[in-house]
């Protein structure tokens, strides 16, 4: 886990950045430590959610167009970790592996 640490890059970004743009291609894990973030996805209602709150999991785990969009409602802290970094880490983590799943569990129960 602490290799994992340092494998984060953290930026601060303002109000009405957009993160993450529907139809393009996705490779990182954004976890937002501080602030708000809208998620638009076609067809669905929009989405607001405060720190902490992770975007981008499905597509750090198996690169792929985003299906949604997200922007920034207010400035916001983040920390990025690319899809190589995320796969080796799982490879030899198994606590992070097994939080990823019930992660990925618990919010295909609620969709």
């Amino acid at each position: 886990m602490i290799e994992l640490a340092g494998q984060l890059t953290e930026s601060e970004v303002p109000a009405g950045h957009t993160l993450l743009a529907a139809g393009t291609l996705g490779r990182e894990l954004i976890i937002c430590v501080e602030g708000q973030l809208r998620i638009e996805q076609a067809g669905k209602p929009a989405e607001v959610h405060d720190a902490p709150c992770l975007v981008g999991l499905l597509t750090a785990l198996d690169p792929h167009p985003h299906q949604a969009s997200v922007t920034t409602l207010t400035p916001c802290r983040l920390l990025r970790l690319d899809h190589d970094a995320l796969v080796n880490e799982l490879l030899i983590n198994n606590t992070l592996a097994c939080g990823v799943i019930r992660y990925l569990v618990r919010q295909a129960r609620q969709a």
